[in-house]
Order: C-alpha cells, then structure tokens, then sequence
C-alpha cells in the first residue's frame, strides 16, 4: 500500500475520532491540575473503589486519582483517539502506580456503570438528558458523580467543589438524587 493512502488514512481516523467525540458528548478539553486536586481532596477514595471518567481525553483525572488513591481502579473512555493516545504513553511510562488506570478507546454510552463508586463527568449540557436517564437506572444510591462546569438543570447537587486556582465549579451528585430527578421526567 502506498505511504500516502496510509498517512491519509491516518489522519482521517485522526480528525474523524475528534469530531466524533466532540459530536457526541464533548470536544477534548483537559480538566486543569487545580480541578483535579480539588476533586482528589472532595472524594475520598477506599482501595477497591472503581472510579470512571466519562471522555476521559488523556486520563489526567484518573492519574491523579491513582496518584492520590493507589489501590483503586480507575477507568476512563474517549472516543477521540489523539488525547487516549498522549494518555496510553504516560501509563505506559509510569511503571506499575498506574496499573490500576484502564484507558479504553470506546464509546462510554454502551457501558455498564452498576460498579463505579465514583463517576467524573466534563461533558456538554446536550448530553446531560441522556446522561442523566443512563446513571439512574445503573448507579447505586451511594454512588457519587462528579460534574465540571455545569450542573443537572433541576436536580439539587450535594455540595460544589473548589477551592485555591479553581476556576471551574464542579458539582457533587448521588445516584439516588439522579434517579429521584429521573422518575419525575
């Protein structure tokens, strides 16, 4: 095959997984260190903890959460392969303290979420209806999601999360709280 069909080929993967994620729930937009200390020091995490995040782009938040809470399992989905990629070379180079962080090229809608003790959200709004109906019917009561940016419309969050440098609000929800808001739609 031609070098010039693959490079073509390459780069239009490229450039279709991004659209494809920026599409269907959120374009790659990392979640900033002082967001990511503020979620590590608002979520206590007991080794065995299953923690997702939901586009995770290059698993910043999962690192920091393996980082901060070795023993847990954190797992992350991305579509859009560029940032999964940047995240795959840094588990890779970071020898077995990651060996809890799963960085998985897929679409997170098709995903069972029964076990997470925590789930991380940086989405846009448009896919929060969705999102919503999805983390009722699978979360446990217990479970905590955490949201960047914006809130649920209509759904009363636990607490904010913030702190020194943080710019961005993150809203702390329960499983049971989304599956009350849930039943009344």
């Amino acid at each position: 095959m031609p070098l010039g069909i693959i490079v073509a080929f390459a780069a239009f993967t490229i450039f279709f997984t991004l659209a494809l994620g920026a599409s269907s729930a959120a374009p790659w937009f990392p979640t900033r260190r002082q967001e990511r200390d503020a979620v590590v020091r608002g979520l206590p995490l007991k080794p065995g903890a299953v923690a997702y995040d939901l586009g995770c782009g290059d698993g910043g938040m999962l690192f920091a959460l393996a980082d901060a809470y070795p023993g847990i399992r954190a797992v992350g989905y991305k579509i859009a392969l560029p940032p999964l990629a940047l995240g795959w070379w840094r588990k890779r180079h970071g020898g077995a303290k990651y060996a809890g962080v799963s960085l998985r090229w897929r679409d997170f809608w098709a995903r069972d979420f029964s076990d997470a003790d925590a789930v991380f959200v940086f989405l846009m709004r448009p896919a929060y209806p969705r999102l919503i109906a999805k983390l009722a019917r699978e979360l446990r009561d217990d479970a905590v999601v955490v949201l960047e940016c914006w809130p649920f419309d209509g759904i009363a969050h636990e607490r904010v999360l913030g702190g020194d440098g943080v710019i961005l609000p993150m809203y702390v929800y329960r499983g049971a709280a989304l599956r009350t808001a849930a039943a009344r739609t």
